[in-house]
């Protein structure tokens, strides 16, 4: 359709145009991102934020391997023996003496129940293994290798283990027990038993103990040749419950340490009942 002459304006057709101006373009997600190409944490814009570290997230540094109760456990064990030494053979409180040994038998029999409820690296089944297992962990240490795993190593768990069962031993040898202070007294259970038991049992007691102070050194004297020979600190993880990563070991899973804390309570009151 031409357009009308009104003197020297030209003024086109009401049909040539539209009437009002085109909308802008909406600026929509498909602007920003092509077809194929999508956000990584989101399919809308909002509460995406993009991260510089996204790529590539940083290895942590440390690794948490030991829970709280069984670090509590394990150095409460080193000051009660220390103390139950003082006490029976140094000072000859006899009933300090029973005490404490009672509360160290408490502890054990909380320590072997959160083997097998507790925490990953503080349950039997992580770290109990068979000969064979023991026998590869003595030959690597032997070739100067380094034991790539948390927890227990294969060998240092019988000595732990063994070390408990003494303890329980001495535990059960001192309800029977003659006291060579007060001669009508002794153990629990020392005037209700024969006189052959009482002294069977009175010299396991005293004897005994220096098997398990052999051991104890034997434990530490392992512990320090990893710290400077093997640059293995197994000391510091025991006291902070941390050690460094180790490349593709994950964190154990860990049991709430209230479930610690009532077991303990309930193994006290148990012992203190029964004997």
């Amino acid at each position: 359709m031409r357009p009308r002459r009104w003197g020297r304006t030209v003024v086109p057709a009401a049909s040539a145009e539209p009437r009002h101006p085109p909308r802008p373009t909406r600026l929509t997600i498909r602007h920003l991102f092509p077809e194929g190409v999508k956000p990584r944490s989101s399919p809308s814009l909002s509460g995406w934020r993009p991260s510089m570290t996204e790529e590539t997230s940083p290895t942590p540094a440390t690794l948490r391997i030991w829970d709280l109760p069984t670090r509590v456990f394990h150095w409460s064990l080193v000051v009660l023996l220390l103390l139950l030494y003082i006490s029976g053979d140094l000072m000859e409180q006899v009933s300090v003496h029973m005490f404490l040994g009672k509360v160290t038998v408490a502890l054990v029999i909380a320590r072997i129940i959160w083997g097998v409820v507790g925490s990953e690296t503080s349950r039997f089944s992580s770290f109990l293994k068979g000969p064979k297992d023991v026998k590869a962990y003595i030959d690597t240490v032997k070739s100067g290798g380094h034991w790539q795993g948390i927890g227990h190593n294969p060998a240092g768990a019988y000595m732990m283990l063994g070390l408990l069962a003494l303890i329980l031993f001495l535990g059960f040898t001192g309800l029977f027990t003659e006291d060579n202070t007060y001669a009508t007294k002794g153990g629990p259970f020392f005037e209700a038993s024969p006189e052959w038991w009482q002294g069977l049992m009175t010299f396991l007691h005293h004897n005994v103990f220096y098997l398990l102070l052999l051991g104890a050194l034997g434990h530490i004297g392992a512990a320090l040749f990893y710290k400077f020979v093997k640059k293995d600190d197994l000391i510091h993880p025991l006291v902070t419950g941390v050690r460094p990563a180790i490349p593709g070991v994950a964190e154990p899973a860990f049991a709430p340490p209230l479930l610690a804390a009532g077991i303990f309570l309930a193994s006290l009151v148990v012992v203190f009942i029964a004997v």
